[in-house]
């Protein structure tokens, strides 16, 4: 995973590739071109959803005091997974909290990212801070 200004520095990395596709000097087929830039699509939007993870993440610092259900949990940490996109699979930390007062090996809650049924304590939702 990387910071958010790794991230944003892949992205400009990915859109300076894509115009050195355009820019090569020499004969290309309009096709070759196409699928580069293609694929540099595809690679341009796993970087901005990069960026847009990390700054999901960044908003739930570890301290941070939450409520879900009317039960207090408290961030603790961050697991790096892998999230699928449609640009392809974005290595994401993914907060992770522990029920407030609870002793350190309690189980951590288990977020789910994506917006589809993400339930109102995911750390890509809105926060209540508690």
């Amino acid at each position: 995973m990387s910071t958010i200004s790794e991230a944003h520095a892949d992205v400009q990395r990915d859109v300076q590739a894509m115009l050195a596709i355009v820019d090569k000097p020499g004969l290309q087929t309009a096709t070759a071109v196409e699928v580069a830039l293609w694929v540099g699509m595809l690679r341009l939007g796993a970087s901005m959803m990069t960026v847009f993870f990390a700054h999901q993440a960044a908003r739930w610092p570890v301290g941070l005091h939450y409520v879900v259900g009317g039960v207090a949990y408290k961030v603790e940490g961050a697991d790096s997974v892998e999230i699928g996109t449609k640009f392809g699979r974005v290595a994401v930390q993914q907060p992770m909290g522990r029920e407030a007062g609870r002793r350190p090996r309690s189980p951590r809650g288990r977020t789910r990212p994506r917006g589809c049924r993400a339930p109102s304590w995911s750390p890509w939702s809105a926060r209540t801070a508690a």
